[in-house]
């Protein structure tokens, strides 16, 4: 192995590491700056107007939906169910089990379940909505609780 002088400097790993840090920095920054902004802006927005009570949380969707008819409310799920899993609705079986079958994690759960809301127009609880096993636990419980 060959000595290097004391004055060796690597111009190689110098010219490399300078542009890889900046763009680390920069996907860091494109990532956490406008969250932050969003969130400073909206604490702004409390302080300038202490007198008004706080704001609601805006509707989920902006569009008055009709009520999806009787005949309807299995496939509607199916489909909210197919476009969670990433798959066809043709592929969806009412007796697919949520976790094992579809690989449904908590979060594609309450994605779903908050389409369903949506969809549906009904209130799902938490507590219900932790139950939900199979395809046909959803399907079952939109036909009950549906507003027709």
């Amino acid at each position: 192995m060959t000595q290097r002088p004391a004055n060796y400097e690597c111009r190689t790993s110098r010219s490399f590491r300078g542009p890889f840090i900046q763009l680390v920095i920069i996907c860091i920054a494109c990532v956490l700056v406008p969250a932050g902004c969003k969130k400073e802006s909206a604490k702004d927005e409390d302080r300038s107007s202490p007198s008004q009570p706080p704001a609601r949380p805006a509707a989920r969707s902006s569009q008055r939906i009709a009520p999806v008819p009787d005949e309807r409310v299995e496939s509607t799920v199916i489909d909210i169910v197919a476009k969670q899993a990433g798959r066809r609705p043709g592929e969806i079986k009412p007796n697919l089990n949520l976790r094992k079958d579809l690989k449904f994690d908590d979060l594609d759960e309450v994605e779903t379940v908050m389409e369903l809301e949506d969809t549906f127009s009904m209130s799902i609880p938490d507590e219900v909505a932790t139950k939900f096993q199979t395809v046909r636990d959803l399907i079952d419980y939109a036909r009950l609780h549906r507003k027709r």
